[in-house]
């Protein structure tokens, strides 16, 4: 039989604390849905703290990491072995340089037309090509934004 060594302290398994526990829930995640997955991996732990674990989550992945928040969190809960709550943090936006005085920006009506009409979440699904695709997959509209160009 070995002696305890006082200079060992017991520390429960499931307290996390660093980046490897993370790497526990990473593992966790094959086994759950594509997005849960999806975002779970991408995604990089911030802080541990008084039971909220914060998240760091690529801006375009903010939209599917909401929509599967309870998800996640549900999750680390299970692969912690405790329960938590969760947050997410975006990453600080690349700051765009000023538009030059040459290059003006549209009035606001050419921009509007140039947007054509309002589409929005709750509208969304009356264009022919969401609606099936909403029906084929199972899927939810989370939101709805202008074209990048």
């Amino acid at each position: 039989m070995r002696a305890a060594n006082p200079d060992e302290r017991a520390v429960p398994r499931t307290t996390p604390s660093n980046a490897c526990d993370w790497a526990s829930v990473q593992a966790a995640a094959i086994e759950s849905r594509r997005q849960v997955k999806m975002v779970v991996e991408e995604a990089t732990m911030l802080e541990f703290k008084d039971g909220c674990v914060s998240l760091k989550v690529a801006t375009d992945l903010m939209t599917a990491a909401s929509g599967v928040q309870e998800d996640i969190r549900q999750l680390i809960s299970r692969a912690w072995g405790r329960p938590v709550r969760l947050e997410f943090a975006q990453p600080a936006a690349a700051a765009e340089p000023a538009p030059s005085p040459e290059k003006s920006a549209p009035a606001a009506p050419e921009v509007a037309a140039a947007l054509g009409p309002s589409l929005t979440v709750a509208n969304a699904t009356d264009n022919p090509l969401i609606a099936k695709a909403v029906e084929l997959f199972g899927a939810k509209v989370l939101g709805v934004y202008p074209r990048q160009k």
